[in-house]
């Protein structure tokens, strides 16, 4: 839990650059992706690092529902 939150780190960086840096911010997102199948395949010990991606692609849409939830709950964050 904490490598992964860790890696999350990244994405709320992300989060905070605007449109007009979307290339960055396309930066942070893939690079967030990569280091957390880094970081999955290390923690979970891996041998292969295909593993760990297959494992991040069926896992990330389960960590991003309850996320989706609070988003229509809540309302956007932003005021337009």
């Amino acid at each position: 839990m904490r490598l992964i939150l860790h890696i999350a780190a990244c994405g709320a960086i992300a989060l905070t650059f605007a449109v007009p840096a979307l290339s960055l911010t396309c930066g942070l997102i893939l690079w967030t992706l990569v280091t957390l199948v880094v970081a999955i395949r290390q923690a979970l010990d891996y041998c292969s690092t295909r593993r760990a991606i297959l494992f991040c692609a069926l896992t990330s849409p389960l960590a991003v529902l309850p996320l989706m939830g609070v988003l229509v709950m809540t309302g956007p964050p932003w005021p337009f």
